[in-house]
């Protein structure tokens, strides 16, 4: 067979077969690689949205919060604070619609911008959707998932029982930076908060959301300010009452909680001591569903302080340094401390009330002190009495103070605040001191209302 010239024409149509069925032919390794690779890159894109869509929740909900106390004005439900349930609500639709929406939009823009700019191959549309919401959901759902593990893996009640029981068979948990030491059942999780633990520590029951017992160091809060704080938030508060932990005397504040999830109820305390710092001690003190769960006060028993400081509930101001103040309206002086303001209001001649002074004391370095001496005629003493179902008041008893002058001291508990009445029958003069809520008679509060005197 005679072989002929291969021409131009067919020399190019056999490169082009030959090309045809290199296209036609399986991908070489590196190319199935590099798809590989960009299901690996476009996967941890999604795997960061999904930590950035766990971790919104935390700021959404204080923002809905904040937005929802301003509008539901302080109500509660079920033991929480209603504006808290809304918040909660709002957050997951946020999450769910807007949030979620737009986190797989921006894995799609960047993964976009990384495959432009190092040449990876493209995705399928549906296998990038699918990938984005198998990372962001897993995200949603993390945290009810390992409640779920938790709960089934948690001790039955009878095995809490036995673990609470008995003391002696309890952790011993110490934390330097905070300066205490405490017991606790060995079935609690330990969780602390902070650089090293340095904010507070809370001990929860596995599966649970809320602590049974918390330990925490306010800061910056004087023990007085730490105590009204609590107090104002204080829904359904059942007794206020002093207690001894490891020998020093701290403020108990007691209020009737209903747990939403499960309908339980309980009492739960907060305990403020003063110890150089102040220290908060929260929980549980008496659940009248699971009694087992109650482990505030066996807990409390074991605290232990590294050392011993300064009571600030029972500090005894030095008076020596402080000032006299002279009201030039209702003719009367009183002493204060030096680093306290003092604002004299100008009152007003078209007031219905019959006020002849009004007067603020401020302590501006702690912020643990504000008290407001007003003084009127012995004939406004009727419409103060009258006004104390108003302004949910109890009944007026005599304080254990007696003034240098001899007078004796009434005193009330309202709901925003404590008022102390004074009497000056002879000189027509009725005293009534407002002071934050909190504690009765600190220390400084009646040194200070003891120098009240007539001019």
């Amino acid at each position: 067979m005679e072989n002929k010239p291969i021409t131009p024409v067919e020399s190019i149509t056999e490169a082009k077969l030959t090309d045809t069925a290199s296209q036609n032919s399986f991908p070489p390794p590196t190319e199935s690689r590099s798809k590989v690779s960009s299901i690996i890159v476009f996967s941890v894109i999604s795997s960061i949205f999904a930590i950035i869509f766990y971790y919104l929740e935390y700021p959404l909900l204080i923002l809905t919060f904040f937005v929802a106390d301003k509008i539901g004005g302080g109500t509660s439900f079920m033991g929480l604070p209603v504006e808290l349930l809304y918040a909660m609500n709002i957050v997951n639709l946020m999450k769910i619609f807007f949030i979620f929406p737009f986190l797989v939009f921006l894995n799609f823009i960047f993964f976009k911008i990384l495959s432009n700019k190092f040449h990876f191959p493209k995705l399928n549309i549906f296998l990038k959707l699918i990938i984005s919401a198998a990372f962001i959901s897993f995200a949603f759902w993390y945290n009810p998932l390992i409640k779920r593990v938790e709960i089934a893996t948690a001790p039955s009640k009878s095995e809490v029982a036995e673990k609470t029981s008995n003391i002696s068979t309890w952790k011993k948990y110490e934390n330097v930076k905070l300066g205490f030491s405490l017991e606790y059942p060995e079935y609690l999780k330990v969780k602390e908060i902070g650089n090293d633990g340095d904010k507070y520590v809370t001990f929860t029951p596995p599966g649970e959301e809320h602590p049974l017992f918390t330990v925490e160091i306010p800061e910056g809060f004087h023990p007085i300010s730490a105590y009204e704080s609590r107090l104002i938030e204080a829904h359904d508060l059942i007794e206020e009452k002093d207690v001894l932990v490891d020998g020093i005397t701290g403020k108990m504040i007691v209020r009737a909680y209903l747990y939403a999830k499960d309908k339980t109820r309980s009492n739960y305390s907060i305990v403020i001591v003063s110890n150089g710092e102040t220290y908060e001690f929260s929980g549980i003190s008496k659940d009248l569903d699971n009694p087992d769960k109650a482990i505030f006060d066996k807990v409390l028993s074991t605290v232990k302080f590294t050392s011993k400081g300064l009571n600030k509930f029972e500090e005894i101001s030095n008076t020596s340094d402080w000032k006299t103040y002279s009201n030039p309206d209702s003719h009367y002086s009183i002493r204060y401390p030096a680093t306290w303001t003092v604002d004299n209001l100008k009152l007003s001649s078209a007031s219905s009330v019959k006020r002849l002074s009004y007067t603020t004391f401020k302590d501006e370095e702690e912020l643990a002190y504000e008290l407001r001496i007003e003084v009127s005629p012995m004939s406004e003493l009727q419409n103060l009495e009258k006004n104390n179902d108003t302004e949910k008041c109890s009944d007026y008893r005599q304080n254990n103070l007696t003034l240098n002058s001899g007078k004796q001291i009434n005193y009330a508990k309202c709901e925003y605040y404590n008022k102390y009445i004074l009497e000056f029958s002879e000189n027509d003069r009725l005293f009534v001191i407002y002071s934050n809520r909190g504690i009765i008679n600190p220390p400084i509060v009646d040194n200070f209302l003891s120098t009240i005197s007539l001019e």
